[in-house]
């Protein structure tokens, strides 16, 4: 059934859930211009998902808008959206596989404490149209403390940089610093050899086509599954870049040394937070310049220069995260069932949850992995 807007009442907060972006967008600006949780929550990202990921067959945007019932002021938006997941309508953050965080846009009239939040969680599931399971995956800021809540095994990383960049670069341990002075001279010494920030949108496709091109030649070199071809996907970043570059919300920097794309990263910027979304390098005879690495130094330089003051190099565990010094930051996620369907995936999560509590599960669990990347890491490892 079509939802245009409906409206549910209770004692404490009022929930209106609509699917129409253009109007919500229009209601929700002044939340974004008061401040985003993080870049994802800023217009050029949702605006772009819900024209792409959000029109896919089988996924319905809900856009959760909720009012202190007594003032009229915004609590609280919720990007969200209805997808079918294996016969189930799924409700969840406006995600997809490619946000890096999940969070609420918070208005005038937020939450205050856990009690507050378990109100506005029950208001906001009593307006929701019918569902099986509530996903809430990636969760960031005071949405973090949503009622059920877990930690999750993912984590956010992050940098603040409030003094001159120098005295940033000189505090990096003293070997990695090297590197990066050293990895700046090998790329300078190639023809051509060029820090550039993309501003041109007939510039970008070509950049962007190149980044798409090393991202997939190397998840394919370390079998990791690899999403990012997929169309819809593929139509939201190209959407993104075509759309953001203008006012500066999208920012793509590359490595080129002539006509060659030697690394290119695509990030998000929001005022004076700064995500890196999807980054990629060329191999071969440039690994010597681990131009990957150099870029990112680049691109934090010259973004502190424009005023960026916190980096953020989101989700996954990477040794050159910690070699830059971020900060990680916990993120947690939410399961609960809406009917009875959404039962059996519900007790299926909680079992796994409780076997990992399990000593000698867990240290089985170690032996059989053999080192490798916990799990939900190998799909970021597919961005940045």
């Amino acid at each position: 059934m079509p939802l245009a807007c409906a409206t549910v009442a209770s004692a404490a907060y009022d929930v209106t859930v609509s699917d129409d972006w253009a109007a919500t967008e229009r209601l929700w600006r002044p939340l974004m211009e008061a401040g985003v949780p993080t870049p994802f929550q800023d217009g050029a990202w949702l605006r772009t998902w819900y024209a792409t990921l959000g029109t896919r067959p089988g996924t319905r945007p809900l856009l959760v808008t909720v009012r202190d019932t007594e003032t009229g002021r915004i609590a609280a938006a919720l990007p969200w959206a209805m997808a079918r997941e294996g016969g189930l309508r799924v409700v969840g953050f406006a995600d997809g596989g490619i946000t890096d965080y999940n969070a609420a846009l918070l208005g005038p009239a937020a939450p205050a404490d856990p009690a507050a939040w378990s109100r506005l969680a029950a208001a906001v599931r009593a307006a929701l149209p019918p569902a099986d399971l509530l996903r809430l995956t990636k969760l960031a800021g005071p949405v973090a403390a949503w009622p059920g809540a877990a930690p999750m095994a993912l984590n956010g990383n992050l940098i603040r940089i409030d003094g001159p960049w120098e005295a940033f670069h000189r505090g990096l341990e003293r070997t990695f610093r090297k590197e990066l002075e050293r990895s700046g001279r090998v790329f300078a010494r190639h023809d051509g050899a060029a820090f550039r920030r993309i501003l041109d949108p007939a510039e970008a496709g070509p950049v962007l086509t190149a980044l798409e091109g090393l991202q997939r030649a190397r998840i394919a070199d370390l079998g990791l599954p690899y999403i990012l071809d997929d169309p819809a996907v593929a139509r939201h970043y190209r959407t993104l870049v075509e759309r953001g570059l203008g006012d500066g919300g999208v920012v793509l920097t590359a490595l080129t040394a002539g006509a060659e794309v030697v690394g290119a990263l695509l990030g998000l910027r929001s005022g004076e937070h700064y995500a890196m979304v999807r980054l990629a390098a060329a191999g071969g005879p440039w690994r010597n310049a681990s131009p990957g690495r150099l870029l990112i130094a680049r691109t934090l330089e010259h973004l502190h220069g424009q005023g960026v003051r916190t980096f953020d190099f989101t989700i996954g565990d990477y040794d050159y995260k910690r070699r830059f010094g971020v900060v990680s930051v916990p993120l947690t996620t939410v399961l609960s069932p809406l009917s009875p369907r959404g039962l059996p995936s519900w007790g299926a999560d909680r079992a796994r949850r409780l076997a990992k509590r399990q000593a000698w599960i867990v240290a089985l669990r170690r032996r059989l992995k053999g080192g490798r990347r916990v799990a939900g890491a190998p799909a970021k490892g597919a961005k940045v």
